[in-house]
């Protein structure tokens, strides 16, 4: 039963980080709420995820709701944070989008919710510095968003 109700609870986590933040949340990482919440729910007066749910449900508080989100985002930025994507992009993504916009000559990207930027740098040196992205691979505009 206690499972039942700590799988609701993270749902419920999930679904509130996602109305403020628009961070999808995957069910298999539940564990992070556990240790990105324990500061909160000690500054809380808690020691346990459901009692802030139970909280939460029994009354509305946006300042502990925002807390929540924030402290669920991920609030770090470098160049090429995350090795997997940007190897995705170089090996497979961007020959297949090159090839698709050849006619037109343009790619356009769009890098959300960067803190100072290291995203949308690491995807720019990605597009300049790889073939097919290089220059040649591609002559036309190339433009971060």
């Amino acid at each position: 039963m206690m499972e039942t109700a700590l799988s609701a609870d993270y749902g419920y986590l999930r679904e509130l980080v996602y109305s403020l933040s628009q961070n999808v949340l995957d069910p298999s990482r539940d564990y992070l709420f556990e240790t990105r919440l324990s500061r909160l729910l000690r500054n809380h007066g808690m020691n346990r995820v459901d009692e802030l749910v139970s909280r939460l449900r029994a009354a509305r508080n946006p300042a502990l709701e925002n807390a929540i989100a924030e402290a669920m985002t991920i609030n770090e930025t470098s160049f090429f944070r995350d090795v997997r994507p940007f190897d995705l992009m170089r090996t497979e993504l961007l020959p297949k989008l090159i090839e698709e916009r050849r006619p037109t000559r343009r790619l356009r990207f769009w890098s959300a919710a960067c803190a100072t930027g290291q995203e949308a740098y690491s995807l720019a040196s990605c597009c300049s510095s790889t073939s097919p992205c290089s220059p040649a691979g591609m002559s036309g505009s190339k433009e971060l968003i």
